[in-house]
């Protein structure tokens, strides 16, 4: 019996990462559509240029990320299904921080940029497994209950 759990959870890291990566490749798919749209777009002062500009650069991203935690939550198979979004969202956030490259020192504005750029899908990918659990509350009850 420990051996088939064992099983699920590991289906479930696979169905996580999965979920992950793929997302990934669709907004590779799509996001040059997205740059045409936005390209050219002037941001200036600090708040544009630290906060609204990362939101804006990385909004594809976070749709993705969205519909990521949406998709884990609804097919993992698990009691604790709001919890495993965290995983993708930690994938987002962790791989979020990478493939900055400063020609100078990055000064604290630059971090800021970072940071947001960096947990913004993570945190979307947590408000989409939230919602997707919240929408299909009354569906999941309904699985576990034996007929």
């Amino acid at each position: 019996m420990k051996l088939l759990r064992y099983g699920v959870e590991v289906t479930n890291l696979l169905i996580s990462f999965g979920a992950y990566y793929l997302s990934l490749l669709l907004v590779s798919l799509f996001s040059p559509a997205y740059w045409k749209i936005t390209n050219g777009i002037v941001y200036s002062g600090d708040f544009a240029g630290m906060v609204v500009m990362p939101i804006v650069n990385k909004l594809p991203i976070a749709l993705a990320a969205a519909i990521v935690g949406a998709v884990v939550v609804r097919f993992v198979d698990s009691d604790g299904r709001i919890f495993w979004p965290m995983l993708p969202a930690l994938l987002y956030a962790v791989f979020g921080f990478l493939g900055f490259h400063w020609a100078r020192s990055p000064v604290h504005a630059d971090r800021v940029y970072q940071t947001i750029a960096s947990l913004f899908p993570a945190i979307t990918c947590i408000m989409g497994g939230i919602i997707s659990a919240w929408q299909s509350k009354t569906p999941l009850a309904a699985e576990k209950t034996p007929i």
